[in-house]
């Protein structure tokens, strides 16, 4: 479990109460399915609480049951296109739900839009093999027009706005500049010291030099 889905679960027990279902357990913390199924099976809960549980599940129609599970798997893709996926296609990967759909969308949205499928990796508390089976389904079929900006002319508030980009890079970046008054080649990024050079071809899609 992540720290934020940890700190969910000591805030709601701080509270003095108490979680009596696997379900319960993930909306307050937030897991993902994929989590909550590999440890639902060390839950223990008191024994009115399972009881409780196992009358509440009888009460269920087993047609019901079905007809939500194939009306799922029924679902049609309105794409294949991982930049043009809504929240609904890739609710149909299993361990993605609404939750990380959106959270897929709208980091989507920061980048303008997938430019290498290895991005997907970078969506906070995407497990990896969930994501294999997104990309499994979903590919890039165009990648995006992002407008590149001028390095040489971007205030510092403005290059931070590049997703990949933190602070402390930002002021090694500028401090460059000012050594060398701008730079000729958006290349020269790689003399900086301690610049991510892992994360070099991700940072120019947003930045050119002229």
């Amino acid at each position: 479990m992540s720290l934020q889905e940890i700190d969910r679960l000591l805030a709601f027990r701080k509270m003095n109460k108490f979680i009596n279902s696997k379900d319960e357990f993930q909306n307050i913390t937030k897991i993902s399915d994929s989590l909550l199924n590999r440890i639902s099976p060390y839950f223990k809960f008191p024994d009115w609480v399972v009881k409780r549980n196992q009358k509440s599940n009888s009460n269920v129609i087993p047609m019901a049951v079905e007809k939500s599970y194939n009306t799922k798997s029924k679902y049609n893709l309105s794409t294949t296109d991982i930049n043009k996926a809504t929240v609904e296609d890739f609710k149909t990967i299993s361990g993605i739900g609404a939750a990380f759909s959106e959270r897929i969308i709208k980091y989507r949205s920061k980048l303008q839009g997938f430019s290498f499928e290895s991005q997907l990796y970078e969506v906070w508390g995407l497990e990896k093999e969930v994501v294999e089976k997104v990309l499994a389904t979903f590919k890039i079929f165009e990648k995006p027009y992002i407008k590149k900006t001028n390095v040489n002319t971007l205030t510092f508030k403005e290059l931070l706005k590049n997703p990949y980009i933190d602070y402390e890079l930002c002021k090694k970046i500028f401090d460059y500049k000012d050594e060398v008054a701008e730079l000729q080649n958006i290349l020269e990024l790689k003399k900086i010291k301690g610049f991510p050079l892992d994360k070099y071809d991700r940072i120019v899609l947003y930045l050119m030099a002229e």
